[in-house]
């Protein structure tokens, strides 16, 4: 995969996630399940029988069923918002991984649009068909980027990406 670990590309965040619970996750089964790391919070409270604060946890969304083996009619999350070290945002839905031109940044003090370096453009994979995101498929998918771009926008405008 691409990238090192802090990047937006896939290879700075892709690590396995392994969950054992006898008699309640099922043995030996897969998911592409989008999860991370900060889901642990919702998911800990749901086992726990605890509701999350409104402010606590912004991003965490509760993944147990996604664990059990439950699949309902959507997705833990609908999508997952990535942070470089450099402070650069990209987002990811489904197979779908977004890095805009611009970094996820807003625009500089004299207007002018942020980039994540001289000549940048975004960027938009599927990681079904690349995970070695080899291909930007921005060009081709300009309502992808469009839709992609808006749910990044949103979830910098909110502060968060779990709904109150």
């Amino acid at each position: 995969m691409r990238g090192l670990k802090g990047e937006l590309l896939e290879g700075g965040h892709r690590v396995p996630f392994i969950a054992r619970w006898p008699g309640h996750i099922p043995e030996s089964k897969t998911s592409d399940e989008l999860i991370c790391l900060i889901d642990l919070m919702a998911t800990c409270a749901a086992l726990t029988g605890q509701t999350l604060p409104d402010d606590a946890g912004p991003d965490t969304f509760n993944v147990l069923p996604a664990l059990l083996g439950e699949h309902g009619d959507h997705a833990a999350r609908e999508a997952l918002i990535l942070h470089a070290g450099n402070g650069d945002i990209g987002i990811r839905q489904g197979p779908w991984m977004f890095i805009p031109a611009d970094g996820g940044r807003e625009p500089k003090k004299d207007g002018k649009p942020a980039q994540r370096k001289k000549d940048a453009e975004d960027l938009l994979f599927n990681l079904s068909d690349d995970l070695k995101e080899k291909n930007n498929l921005a060009a081709q998918n300009p309502e992808k980027v469009k839709e992609l771009s808006a749910l990044l926008h949103q979830a910098r405008e909110a502060g968060r990406t779990r709904p109150k």
